[in-house]
């Protein structure tokens, strides 16, 4: 089948989820003897290729990874109309590519969905990694044109698919329509010593570590409030960045106290340092789909902290710990508790990578999508 993927910022910088996502099911789909194009935008290269491999520079030159071709077409890099305007680009160009499957990877950008629905033969399909009109990043206008494209996710589409139950089950409750429910999946590795002492100033299980993309849906500033009331001699690691977020970067750097460690985004190798030799992974966030770092600190043997919204504990099943959303005194007494008994953070490392194991293939999410595609 020869299949189009459209949504994503691009491949093989995983940049977020909808980018690991895609990375991972279309080398598989390629693997498999498919011929898989994924639309980039043209900012991903030229900002964040430094931290790829001198093999992944190389072949992000040739327009290729892997075997699937990346597909460069331009956009507006602005927080409202990036998305809108590259996946609009994307699916004129898909239009005219006699794909099989038109696969679009958030609802924001299944809007133009419509086109090659009405033009062409091609099968669509919409994946919903999250309600995204519930981002706090987004005004009155712009969470609007979200609801609008998640009323086309589910009634321009062949098939709606969802990554978690939750997900599922509003679809069907609010639109009467089926929904295919198949999550996401983890990459299991073996834990990494830890090489960034210096660098970060931190030492192995000597710090509380959040892993993620510094938006304010995320709820890094809840964690930094906790962590300054904690008596404690660990370190707090904020890892990521924000494409248009700036100013609420600057409120978190302003916000920390002394033990507060910004490191920016982290290529792949030093994130899985950072997960591997983490006393705790935090993820205080407001809103999620299924949270793919919530699942990769399991793979990595860790113990988890998060938020009590209905995401978070499908992710976590029998595993890890909550507290209540959006409430810092809550994640304060949380951390306090688990600082003071070592023994239950130990007592779930082997519980976190028996659950992904089971539950969190990619081999069996990409079976399923190749059902899918081939019905």
């Amino acid at each position: 089948m020869r299949i189009a993927m459209i949504g994503q910022k691009g491949i093989p910088v995983t940049i977020g989820g909808p980018e690991n996502f895609v990375r991972e099911i279309s080398t598989r789909l390629v693997e498999r003897g498919h011929r898989v194009t994924v639309y980039c935008r043209p900012y991903v290269f030229a900002d964040w290729s430094k931290f790829l491999s001198e093999e992944e520079r190389a072949s992000v030159r040739r327009r290729e990874y892997r075997g699937v071709e990346l597909r460069v077409l331009p956009t507006l890099p602005t927080k409202r109309l990036d998305t809108l305007v590259h996946s609009f680009l994307s699916t004129l160009d898909s239009t005219f590519g006699r794909f099989d499957v038109i696969h679009y990877q958030t609802i924001g950008a299944s809007l133009p969905a419509f086109i090659p629905r009405l033009l062409t033969r091609s099968r669509i399909v919409v994946s919903v990694l999250a309600l995204d009109w519930q981002r706090a990043k987004w005004g009155l206008e712009a969470r609007a044109i979200l609801r609008l494209g998640e009323e086309v996710s589910v009634r321009i589409p062949h098939v709606t698919h969802v990554i978690s139950r939750e997900l599922k089950r509003y679809f069907e409750s609010r639109y009467q329509r089926e929904a295919v429910y198949i999550p996401t999946g983890v990459n299991f590795a073996q834990r990494k010593p830890l090489n960034l002492t210096r660098k970060y100033a931190i030492q192995e299980e000597k710090y509380i570590l959040f892993l993620s993309r510094l938006v304010p849906e995320k709820g890094a500033h809840y964690l930094i409030r906790a962590f300054k009331d904690l008596s404690t001699d660990l370190r707090l690691v904020v890892a990521g960045s924000a494409l248009y977020e700036p100013h609420y970067v600057s409120r978190l750097r302003a916000s920390a106290c002394p033990g507060v460690v910004f490191t920016g985004f982290v290529p792949e190798e030093e994130m899985a340092e950072l997960f591997s030799n983490a006393y705790l992974y935090v993820l205080p966030s407001e809103t999620e789909g299924l949270p793919h770092t919530l699942l990769q600190a399991l793979s990595y043997g860790r113990c988890v902290v998060a938020s009590d919204i209905e995401a978070n504990r499908e992710a976590l099943g029998d595993c890890g710990f909550t507290f209540a959303s959006k409430n810092s005194r809550s994640l304060r007494d949380v951390l306090e508790h688990l600082i003071r008994h070592p023994e239950l953070v130990a007592a779930e490392r082997q519980k976190g990578i028996r659950r992904v194991q089971t539950e969190y293939q990619w081999e069996s999410v990409v079976d399923e999508f190749e059902h899918i595609y081939a019905n």
